[in-house]
C-alpha cells in the first residue's frame, strides 16, 4: 500500500503496488516547486548580503566621521607628560587643530605654572583662562577633569567655565568676620567675640531658642526686601554642647509673617563647624534682617549654652544680576570660594581608624570626613593651631581603596607612589578647639593657618581695604551704592545735572559781589556736571537778580559777559592850581573885572555843571557853573567867606563871555583866591 513522505508529501508506492505514471508526475511537480523555492531564496540571500555589506560600510564611514568631529563633541582622555607640559592621545586621531575643537581631560599631575598641551603630536599649544592669561600655579588639580576649546585665532586651548575675573559681589553683611560685636546683637542671649573672629551667642535662660541677628538693636531692619528677590547667604555655625536640638539661618521682616530659611541642622555634633549656605527667595517687600538661631528642649537647658558663628556673607543676587538672571547657589559658591594652601576642608567627625583603615568609634579622636586630594611621592606637613602635630595619615589609591597608614609626631609625611587620596586623624582630649585650625599643606615647613576656602576679598578684608574711606551717605550720588570702612552706603546726594532735572536750571542758594570784580555764588547741595544747556549754552546753576540787565550797565562796558546799553551822563573830577595873575570876566549885570581863575583841559565831554572848591585853607572859596541857571544861562557864581563864615560874598559872572569858557575839552572859570589848589567835579 502506498504512503507519503513526511516533508514534501511525496507518494511512496508499496512493495505490492504497480507503477503509476500519475503518481510519478505528481511527485516531480512537488520536487520542482521546492527546488525553485530554494533557488529563489539563494538569490535573495546573495542580494541581501551584498546590500548589508554596503550599508555597513556606509554606517562605519559615518560613524568614523562623527567620532573624529571634535568640534561637535569633545574628545576625552587622561593626560600624560609632566607638570606644565601635557600630552593627550585621542582616538580617532584628529588630522589638525580646528577652531572650536573641544577636549575633556583628566589631569595626571597638577600644574606648577603656565601649561601647554600637545594632542596626538599636532604640536604643543598654551592652555589659558577665559581672559587669555596663562594658568596660575595649582589651577589644574591632579585627577580633576577640565574642558577646553581651541581658538585658532590665538592658537590657545581655553579653559571652559572660566570668565577671567570672577565678579566680587558686594557683601551686604557688615562685620560678618566679627572683628568685634558691632552691628550684631543677641535675643534671649548675650554676644561676645572670642579668638579667631568668632561670635559667641550665650543663652540667658529666658527662652529655649537662642538668637543672634545682624543689627544694633531689635528695632533695626537694615536690608531692603522685595517679593521674588533672591539672596544668597552663607555662615559657619557650631555649638559647644551636646544638647542642642538644631540650628538654622533665616531672614525675617518687620511683620515677622514670612521667614525664609536655609535647611535646619538637626542634632549638631558638638564643636564641629557646619557650613550653611544657599539661596532664599523673599516673600515680602518690607525691610528685613538676618537671624541665626539654636534651639534647645527648654529655657533651662538653653541657659549658658554657646552657639558660635563666623564667616557670614549675604548677596542680593537680583539686584546684582537682574531678575531672572540670578545664579544658582552652586554658581555663587564657585564665585566666592577660593582654595588656600590648606588642602584639608576642615570637616571632621568623631572616631578614628585602625591600622587597616577601618573606621573606629572613639570620642577622644576626630577624623577627616572627606577624602583629601594629594600628589603621589610628595612631602606634606600637618599642623594644629600653627604647630606641627602628632597625627595619623591614611593613604588611598585612585579608586579610594586603602593602601597604608603612617603617623608622625611632627606632622611630616611623604605620600606613597600610588597614593592619590588621604584621610587624617587627631587626638582631641583636652584640646576642644584643635580642629578649628587643622592644616595640611605641601612641603615640610608649617606656615600660618588658612581656611580651606579662603575668603580673601569679601567682608573680612573689606574693612581693611576701605579703612581709609571717610565718605558718608551724603557724599555719594543718589541711586548709587558705595562701601566705606566696611559699611554699605546708599547715596543720598541730590542729582542736579540736566539729565536728572530734565534740562531745568537749579537756582543758586545765595550769591554776593565782593566789590573787587568777583561774584561769589553758593549752589544748592548736590551733584553738578560740567555741562551746558543745549538750547542756549548756559550752565546748570542760575542766580536771578532783576536789576542785572543791559539797561543798568553803561554802554561800552560789560559785566560777566552782559554788554551794557545805558547811555547816561558822564562826569570827571580832579584838582587844579589857580592862577597868580588876573584875567577879565564879565558880570551878569554888566561890566568887567580882573579875577583869578583856573584852567582845566583833557575833558571828553562838555560839562553842564561844574563845582570848584578851594582846599587846604581855613576860608571857604567856591565857584559853580550852571548851564541851566535860572537867573542866567551858563551862570558862574563865585562864593567866598572867611573862617568864621562872616563877610560872605557872592559874585555873579557870565560863563560864556570874555575869559570864561566851557567846551567839550575843558574849561576856564574865575575863582576868588590866587595860587590855591581847588578840587573840581564836572558833570555832562
Amino acid at each position: 500500500m502506498a504512503t507519503n513522505t513526511s516533508n514534501y508529501n511525496l507518494i511512496k508506492p508499496g512493495q505490492d503496488d504497480f507503477y503509476d505514471i500519475d503518481d510519478f508526475n505528481q511527485n516531480a511537480d512537488v520536487i520542482d516547486a521546492q527546488l525553485k523555492n530554494v533557488n529563489d531564496k539563494a538569490d535573495n540571500a546573495q542580494n541581501t548580503a551584498s546590500y548589508a555589506a554596503t550599508t555597513a560600510e556606509d554606517v562605519q564611514d559615518t560613524l568614523n566621521t562623527h567620532l573624529s568631529d571634535y568640534v561637535r563633541q569633545p574628545g576625552y582622555g587622561v593626560t600624560s607628560g609632566s607638570a606644565n607640559t601635557y600630552t593627550l592621545t585621542l582616538s580617532p586621531a584628529p588630522a589638525a587643530y580646528t577652531d572650536g575643537m573641544g577636549i575633556v581631560v583628566k589631569i595626571n599631575v597638577a600644574n606648577t605654572g603656565a601649561a601647554t598641551i600637545n594632542v596626538n603630536g599636532l604640536g604643543a599649544k598654551p592652555m589659558v583662562d577665559g581672559k587669555g592669561s596663562a594658568l596660575a600655579t595649582g589651577k589644574l588639580k591632579i585627577n580633576a577633569i577640565y574642558s577646553l576649546k581651541y581658538n585658532s585665532t590665538s592658537g590657545n586651548f581655553i579653559l571652559q567655565g572660566e570668565g577671567g575675573e570672577i565678579p566680587k559681589l558686594p557683601n551686604l553683611v557688615s562685620n560678618g568676620n566679627f572683628k568685634d560685636t558691632s552691628g550684631w546683637a543677641g535675643f534671649n542671649a548675650t554676644v561676645s567675640v572670642v579668638n579667631n573672629n568668632i561670635l559667641n551667642t550665650t543663652g540667658d535662660g529666658t527662652y529655649k531658642s537662642v538668637y543672634t541677628f545682624n543689627a544694633n538693636n531689635n528695632s533695626i531692619y537694615p536690608y531692603t526686601g522685595g517679593v521674588g528677590k533672591k539672596i544668597w547667604i552663607t555662615a559657619r555655625v557650631r555649638v559647644t554642647n551636646a544638647v542642642c536640638n538644631s540650628f538654622v539661618v533665616y531672614v525675617s521682616n518687620k511683620a515677622a509673617n514670612a521667614s525664609p530659611n536655609l535647611p535646619y541642622i538637626f542634632s549638631p555634633t558638638q564643636n564641629v563647624w557646619c557650613l550653611i549656605r544657599g539661596v532664599l527667595t523673599l516673600t515680602f517687600d518690607d525691610t528685613y534682617k538676618v537671624y541665626i538661631r539654636s534651639d534647645y528642649a527648654d529655657a533651662a537647658t538653653a541657659n549658658g549654652k554657646v552657639m558660635q558663628v563666623k564667616d557670614v556673607m549675604m548677596f542680593d543676587l537680583t539686584e546684582y544680576f537682574g531678575a531672572g538672571n540670578e545664579p544658582t547657589a552652586e554658581e555663587v559658591a564657585m564665585m566666592v570660594d577660593k582654595k588656600s594652601k590648606n588642602i584639608f576642608d576642615g570637616v571632621l567627625e568623631f572616631g578614628g581608624f585602625n591600622v587597616s583603615g577601618v573606621p573606629t568609634i572613639n570620642d577622644n579622636i576626630m577624623r577627616s570626613k572627606n577624602f583629601i586630594s594629594i600628589i603621589p611621592s610628595t612631602n606634606y606637613v600637618a599642623s594644629k593651631n600653627g604647630v606641627a602635630a602628632n597625627m595619623g595619615f591614611f593613604y588611598y589609591d585612585q579608586n579610594k581603596t586603602f593602601i597604608s597608614f603612617t603617623s608622625n609626631t611632627q606632622g611630616l609625611f611623604t605620600t606613597p607612589s600610588n597614593a592619590y587620596f588621604l584621610k587624617v586623624s587627631t587626638i582631641t582630649s583636652g584640646e576642644n578647639n584643635i580642629y578649628d585650625h587643622v592644616q595640611v599643606e605641601l612641603g615640610a615647613t608649617v606656615t600660618p593657618f588658612e581656611y580651606y576656602l579662603k575668603y580673601d576679598w569679601w567682608d573680612s578684608d573689606l574693612p581693611l581695604l576701605t579703612s581709609d574711606a571717610d565718605a558718608v551717605s551724603g557724599d555719594i550720588l543718589s541711586s548709587k551704592v558705595a562701601y566705606a570702612n566696611g559699611l554699605r552706603l546708599a547715596g543720598s546726594m541730590p542729582n542736579k545735572s540736566f539729565s536728572a532735572t530734565g534740562g531745568a536750571y537749579t537756582p543758586a542758594s545765595s550769591w554776593k559781589a565782593d566789590g573787587g570784580g568777583a561774584l561769589c555764588i553758593r549752589p544748592q547741595e548736590g551733584y553738578y556736571k560740567n555741562e551746558v544747556n543745549a538750547a542756549n549754552g548756559f550752565g546748570p546753576i542760575i542766580a536771578n537778580d532783576p536789576n542785572f540787565i543791559p539797561q543798568n550797565i553803561v554802554s561800552g562796558k560789560s559785566i560777566f559777559g552782559l554788554a551794557g546799553s545805558f547811555t547816561g551822563k558822564r562826569w570827571a573830577s580832579g584838582t587844579v592850581l589857580s592862577s597868580t595873575a588876573g584875567s577879565d570876566f564879565q558880570y551878569v549885570g554888566g561890566g568887567n573885572i580882573s579875577y583869578w581863575y583856573v584852567s582845566v583841559s583833557g575833558l571828553t565831554f562838555k560839562p553842564s555843571f561844574i563845582l570848584l572848591k578851594g582846599i587846604s585853607t581855613p576860608h571857604s572859596f567856591m565857584t559853580t557853573y550852571d548851564e541851566l541857571g535860572l537867573d542866567y544861562p551858563k551862570s558862574v557864581k563865585v562864593f567866598s567867606a572867611n573862617s568864621n563864615a562872616l563877610n560872605a560874598n557872592i559874585l555873579h559872572f557870565k560863563g560864556d563871555a570874555v575869559s570864561a569858557i566851557v567846551t567839550n575839552t575843558g574849561f576856564v572859570l574865575p575863582v576868588n583866591a590866587m595860587n590855591l589848589t581847588f578840587s573840581w567835579i564836572a558833570f555832562e
